[in-house]
């Protein structure tokens, strides 16, 4: 993925970045620490706003969101702040044995990009088209990833 011509990683103040940055981009990652100190700007509406103002039509936005079972407060209080800056947003739950608490989720956020819509047959299509050997994704776990569990759906008040 870093040699792909269509790569732009940056390591960089992420809020400076995203603030002056002229280009668009169709995704953008962020995996911040927790929202204290010097990354607790990367949860600010204004933040948000930036990164609304750098995606494609279609771009995404995908964060780290943390431990649905220790960080719920984290969690709700950010997915209720995407809510009013995003047209789509949904919890994407997935498990990480190594860290406390096992369940973790990613917020997915697009002005134009409904993953609730993503049909597995697409997915299959072009995940086919990539032939890649993984052990754990596959189109199916896509699709399922985005139905999150009923406690989740009720902590941030998230579609089904």
């Amino acid at each position: 993925a870093f040699s792909d011509k269509r790569t732009n990683l940056v390591i960089d103040d992420g809020a400076a970045f995203v603030r002056n940055t002229k280009e668009k981009y169709d995704a953008v990652i962020v995996d911040s620490s927790d929202p204290i100190g010097p990354a607790t700007v990367l949860f600010t509406k204004e933040f948000y706003g930036n990164v609304k103002k750098i995606l494609t039509p279609k771009g995404i936005m995908v964060r780290q969101s943390g431990s649905t079972f220790y960080q719920p407060k984290e969690l709700r209080e950010n997915f209720a702040l995407l809510k009013k800056i995003f047209k789509y947003n949904a919890p994407c739950v997935f498990a990480v044995p190594t860290y406390v608490g096992g369940f973790f989720c990613l917020t997915f956020s697009s002005l134009g990009t409904d993953p609730l819509k993503a049909q597995e047959r697409n997915i299959a299509k072009r995940f086919s088209a990539l032939n890649l050997k993984t052990q754990y994704y596959n189109p199916g776990i896509h699709v399922a990833s985005f139905k999150a569990p009923e406690y989740v759906i009720k902590l941030t008040g998230a579609r089904r």
